[in-house]
């Protein structure tokens, strides 16, 4: 019974004690290397919970009121006729609701028959002026009087219909101040319909839990006010941490000013190493808070990030507040890898008075300001002629390596990439950055991305077409490839991307991602898209210049590998001068769509 057994593989084992004992340390050895990576994987959660997010103080206060009166001239505010109404309360009943806030939208609510149930009409963008138009998506406001565990109702009577977000399940947010530390989508579900007229109407309620007053808004807010108060803790931070000074070389600086006399700030982040304090950078900027940045080595080129043209598109402004607290990491080698390979220049809120007056798209002329790009008028658009001023600066100078526009998007689902239609190796490079977007986080669909020559000439209902668009407008005035619009969904994804593991991490980034179940969208959703939009980039820069790449566990297996799938998409699409279907291995999808549609010039 103890003679030695030859197994089916050819090895030998023995009955009896002996073989059991092997058996069992074998088992506990694999048990011992899952607890380990379970730990690991928790570590990482840990880490991201602890995380320094320079926005968190004034996300969980309230937002500012609007001025008791609405002036002429003067930094910070208007200048001419106001384009809010003087007053934004309402008394109703026991009920009390304003909007008259940082933000704020609200033109008209109304109680509706019993107790807790309400009308709703918004405030289009510049309604009451000369430059009104018909974008009455966004609203903001707060409620009170009600009691805990009483349900309130709100129907939106004059909504915009854009019927393809609630296909989804999407909700609006809300948040119990003081008590509620962020906003939470509402735990009841949507309803709409049109009326008998062809009117479009939509209801959403909420289940409150205490008795403070809710603020409810369209999706998870991002103000003007919270843009200032988030720059100004970093500020704070860097003037008392000499270590994170050593670690992390930040400026902060006035781009320009809004047509309201708002500051538009520019966030200049670099390594430390190799930045001369005796020599400024020239970039034109109109005031620096401390110094000027100083010069850095010329062979960093310059990466350009914005958010918040479009003031409603707040999944914008999640991403950009990703990559904020990704790139002012001291501890992580890919943050500091970055840093020494580029020069960042972001602007976290492009459009303040927009975002201040609650408008979902335009300033406070009626303008879309991303159709400007190519003619910026300095007394009309003067953001938008800074920042292609300073764009120009660096592309006839040093280079501009990277220039990513962050916006939110109603109908498509999912994150993904506008793109130029380019050739040759651009072409394969601006599907090689999408790809690695999706290898670094399960929230972008490269699927979903638009490289085609049409994306960049498609006229709006003004007449207005995508050629005065950044990316769009850039590339003329450049030739640059790497120059992208990135849109995120207010509700969800289509379905998630697999990520492969990170090599040499020890369990310190991220865990890998098998999940295809799309989730929905919440701010640190797309401050994860955010990081990978910079991780992608760095990917990109060639083999070993992302510490913790992700490529070694991917299909590809290395950068020349991916390159390779992305020269066949791109010679694929060109040949057929159309939509063309490009699969990704089964191993790491597990459907076919169209991917980057493409055509050649």
């Amino acid at each position: 019974a103890k003679a030695t057994r030859v197994n089916r593989r050819g090895a030998s084992h023995s009955g009896g004690l002996g073989g059991q004992a092997r058996m069992s340390f074998a088992h506990r050895s694999v048990l011992k290397a899952m607890r380990e990576k379970k730990a690991k994987a928790a570590m990482a959660v840990e880490r991201a919970v602890s995380r320094w997010r320079p926005w968190a103080e004034s996300a969980s206060s309230e937002p500012a009121p609007w001025p008791a009166k609405f002036g002429k001239g003067g930094r910070g505010i208007t200048r001419g006729v106001p384009q809010v109404p003087e007053d934004n309360r309402w008394r109703l009943g026991k009920y009390a609701v304003r909007a008259d806030f940082d933000g704020g939208n609200l033109r008209r609510v109304e109680q509706n028959g019993a107790d807790g149930a309400f009308q709703l009409w918004t405030r289009s963008d510049c309604e009451g002026s000369d430059h009104a138009t018909q974008h009455r998506t966004w609203f903001y406001f707060r409620i009170e009087g009600h009691s805990p565990g009483e349900t309130l109702s709100f129907t939106v009577m004059n909504y915009v219909k854009q019927g393809k977000i609630f296909q989804h399940d999407y909700r609006p947010v809300y948040r119990q101040h003081p008590s509620g530390a962020k906003y939470a989508r509402c735990n009841q579900s949507v309803s709409h319909w049109k009326t008998d007229q062809g009117q479009f109407r939509w209801t959403f309620r909420h289940k409150v839990e205490t008795a403070e007053p809710t603020y409810f808004a369209f999706t998870f807010p991002f103000s003007h006010g919270d843009c200032v108060a988030t720059l100004d803790a970093i500020d704070a931070r860097f003037a008392s941490d000499k270590t994170l000074r050593e670690r992390v070389y930040v400026r902060r600086q006035t781009l320009a000013r809004s047509l309201e006399g708002r500051d538009v700030d520019v966030l200049t982040v670099t390594a430390p190493a190799g930045v001369s304090e005796s020599e400024y950078d020239e970039a034109p900027v109109l005031s620096s808070r401390v110094a000027p940045p100083g010069r850095a080595p010329e062979d960093r080129p310059i990466f350009i990030v914005s958010a918040g043209v479009h003031p409603g598109e707040k999944p914008g402004n999640h991403m950009m507040c990703g990559i904020i607290e990704f790139l002012l990491r001291p501890d992580d080698p890919r943050a500091s890898a970055l840093r020494e390979r580029f020069v960042f220049k972001l602007v976290p809120m492009l459009n303040p008075d927009g975002a201040f007056r609650g408008h979902f798209r335009q300033d406070t002329l009626g303008q879309n300001l991303n159709r400007f790009y190519d003619d910026p008028d300095p007394t009309k658009q003067p953001v938008i002629h800074a920042v292609v001023a300073m764009a120009m600066h660096y592309a006839n100078r040093r280079g501009l390596g990277f220039y990513v526009d962050l916006h939110g998007h109603m109908n498509k689902r999912g994150v993904f990439a506008f793109g130029n239609a380019l050739d040759g190796e651009d072409a394969a490079s601006g599907r090689a950055y999408a790809r690695l977007c999706s290898l670094n986080t399960p929230h972008f669909d490269v699927h979903a991305c638009n490289f085609t020559e049409k994306n960049m000439r498609t006229e709006d209902k003004n007449g207005q077409t995508k050629e005065g668009s950044g990316r769009v407008a850039l590339h003329a005035k450049t030739g640059l490839p790497h120059l992208y619009t990135v849109e995120a969904n207010y509700v969800s994804s289509r379905l998630l991307a697999r990520v492969p593991p990170a090599s040499g991490d020890d369990g310190r980034a991220s865990p890998p991602s098998r999940s295809l179940h799309p989730v929905k969208y919440t701010p640190e959703v797309l401050n994860d898209v955010g990081r990978a939009l910079m991780i992608a980039a760095l990917d990109l820069q060639g083999e070993g210049a992302n510490p913790w790449s992700r490529l070694p566990g991917s299909e590809y297996g290395s950068l020349e590998g991916l390159l390779g799938w992305a020269r066949s998409a791109a010679r694929g699409d060109a040949g057929k001068r159309g939509d063309v279907t490009v699969a990704v291995s089964k191993k790491w999808r597990t459907v076919k769509s169209k991917v980057m549609e493409f055509t050649g010039k």
